[in-house]
C-alpha cells in the first residue's frame, strides 16, 4: 500500500487524518507523511487499515450478495461479495431473461 492508496482507503472509510491516526496509533502528521510519500506505510499500519476496510465493506457486500442471489445464483453472488470485500467491484450485466453474464 502506497500513500495514495492509504489516502483512498481513508476517504472510503470517511475518516479525517486525525481520526485515522488515532485508530492506528500514530500522529496526524505521521498519516500526512505516509499519504504524501515522505514516510513508508509499514506492514503493521497497512494491516490495520486493511482490517478497517474489511470491517467497513463486509456489511455492504452481504447486502449486495443477498440482493443478487435471486438474479445470478448463490455462487456468482458469493463471488461478487468476495470481490467487494477485497476492494473490487466486478461488472455484472443482467439480461432481460434474468440470466446474469459477467
Amino acid at each position: 500500500m502506497n500513500g495514495q492508496q492509504l489516502r483512498q482507503a481513508r476517504l472510503e472509510l470517511g475518516l479525517t487524518q486525525q481520526q485515522l491516526a488515532e485508530t492506528i496509533a500514530v500522529t496526524q502528521s505521521h498519516v500526512s507523511d505516509m499519504e504524501s510519500g515522505r514516510r513508508a506505510v509499514t506492514r503493521p499500519r497497512r494491516a490495520a487499515v486493511l482490517r478497517l476496510l474489511d470491517e467497513h465493506r463486509r456489511p455492504v457486500a452481504a447486502d449486495i450478495c443477498a440482493a443478487l442471489e435471486p438474479l445470478v445464483g448463490p455462487e456468482r453472488a458469493a463471488l461478487v461479495s468476495r470481490a467487494i470485500v477485497e476492494g473490487g467491484i466486478p461488472h455484472i450485466t443482467i439480461d432481460r431473461r434474468d440470466h446474469a453474464t459477467t
